[in-house]
């Protein structure tokens, strides 16, 4: 929550400050001609979820990570209120998943093994990808210069390249039994059953679902878009059939600028 929180404060200053910039003059506004073409950048602030990525579907407890998303986006007015739009990405999608799970520790108070619960972790450092977002928006007007804005789409997502790890961490007053012969680290007290690699078998193509809420600003030909986007994957990161289940899904700070053509 605390992520979460400095997180939106970021994005507000850095929205309202971008909005400041704009000229301050009040020339009443009417509709546009209509259609027009709107093109420019997008940029996101991402906290990413990786829920499943411990394998066999399991969801455990994701610890949502912060990620970017940088491209170029495209609209075109099909009325005064209503609009299609699309956007390429490039997007940085880390994560970490955490889940209990039962294991044999050696206790220093006593030679016979503990059945307890530990905790074991996937760290994801990297994932990254590149989307194509199609949406249809409605923008109903609320001030001279500003709109509201709500919208709802789906994406494609081509995978690029990821790594992850799995370790186990065990408690300072146990050491865990590791008949395997697994590496350890921090002193014996983590168990690591994957050391950090490429992530295997990555789909290449993959999609879901994406909506949005926000504001429109307009100033002449000029638009600066901030909004809250949802993007929910439909597809898993993998084709490993243990990690069946692994998705990843993303609350994006987003800010596009557009201008008219």
């Amino acid at each position: 929550m605390n992520t979460f929180l400095r997180l939106l404060s970021v994005w507000i200053a850095a929205t309202a400050a971008a909005i400041a910039q704009a000229p301050s003059g009040d020339i009443s506004l009417g509709d546009p001609p209509m259609p027009r073409w709107h093109v420019g950048p997008t940029g996101a602030l991402l906290l990413n979820s990786h829920p499943g990525a411990n394998g066999a579907g399991n969801p455990g407890e994701p610890e949502q990570r912060m990620g970017f998303a940088l491209g170029i986006g495209a609209g075109y007015d099909l009325a005064s209120e209503f609009e299609i739009g699309g956007r390429l990405e490039y997007r940085s999608m880390p994560g970490r998943v955490v889940y209990p799970v039962e294991s044999f520790i050696i206790l220093p108070s006593s030679v016979e093994p503990h059945l307890l619960v530990v905790t074991t972790t996937t760290d994801i450092p990297q994932c990254r990808a590149v989307d194509l977002a199609l949406s249809a928006a409605f923008k109903p007007r609320l001030l001279n210069r500003l709109s509201g804005m709500v919208a709802v789409g789906a994406f494609l997502r081509s995978a690029l390249e990821g790594t992850y790890s799995q370790f186990i961490d065990f408690p300072d007053e146990g050491k865990p039994i590791n008949p395997a012969g697994l590496p350890t680290d921090h002193n014996g007290q983590r168990l690591i059953l994957k050391p950090y690699q490429e992530i295997s078998d990555l789909n290449k193509v993959g999609g879901g679902v994406t909506g949005g809420i926000g504001v429109q600003y307009r100033y002449g030909s000029t638009r600066i878009i901030p909004a809250i986007w949802y993007d929910h994957s439909l597809t898993n990161v993998t084709s490993r059939p243990e990690e069946e289940g692994w998705r990843v899904h993303s609350l994006a700070f987003r800010v596009d600028v557009r201008m008219e053509l």
